[in-house]
């Protein structure tokens, strides 16, 4: 499905597919630079002005978006590791016990209680690690749970006093919520370095640019100067 993050109308939906990857959404956000560069030669400079402040807006709900799931799904990934853990230990103890009964040359009567044991063991740690995972991910979803990543993702932010960080966060965190809790936690892929870096990109380079090239106040120049851009492959 479509995104609409950054798409050129400016507005902020999250579905089902920006939830598993933010390919889209940086596809849509190209897009809509591109649309910025080419109303540049024929859009009045207010309109202009509008179009960079959208794509500004929509690129840093997607990323603070991108941030708070990328740290819900890495703190998920740590639990399930954990469960892993348990049950593999398990494995290994009852193995081990086996392994022991033969080497002592024990009667198989009892090699193979022990075996019982040891899978009746390993069953109880693989229920005992789901359920645990099922209340560890319900934590991680609830308000407090999210707002808690919020909190450590952009620790920086709220530390400055930027009232903007929280409220972005107002605008976003119940649809993250929602969208999160309505796909589980186990659907969403781990968000690249290069997507994260392609955010920050837009915000540190091409907006300024945008904005640089809708600065001039002689509309002929400014038009020459966007045709350049364009021509350059901004």
């Amino acid at each position: 499905g479509g995104s609409g993050y950054g798409g050129g109308n400016g507005t902020y939906d999250i579905n089902e597919h920006e939830v598993a990857s933010l390919g889209s959404g940086l596809a849509d956000l190209e897009q809509t630079r591109d649309d910025v560069v080419a109303e540049v030669r024929k859009a009045p400079k207010r309109r202009i002005d509008n179009m960079i402040t959208r794509l500004q807006d929509s690129v840093t709900l997607l990323q603070m978006h991108a941030k708070v799931m990328e740290a819900a799904r890495a703190e998920y990934a740590s639990h399930v590791w954990n469960g892993r853990m348990m049950v593999g230990g398990g494995a290994l103890v009852g193995g081990a016990g086996v392994g022991g009964t033969v080497f002592l040359t024990l009667p198989p009567e009892v090699s193979a209680g022990v075996g019982a044991v040891g899978l009746i063991i390993v069953g109880g740690l693989q229920w005992y690690a789901t359920k645990l995972l099922e209340l560890e991910s319900k934590n991680i979803l609830s308000g407090d749970g999210l707002n808690g990543l919020f909190q450590r993702t952009h620790s920086a932010q709220i530390a400055e006093g930027d009232a903007s960080v929280s409220s972005i966060w107002q605008r976003i965190g119940d649809k993250l919520q929602t969208n999160l809790t309505s796909h589980g936690l186990h659907t969403v892929e781990k968000i690249s370095s290069r997507e994260m870096a392609e955010l920050d990109r837009i915000l540190d380079e091409e907006i300024p640019r945008l904005r640089r090239l809708a600065a001039p106040l002689d509309y002929s120049a400014f038009q020459k100067e966007a045709y350049r851009n364009t021509d350059a492959g901004l």
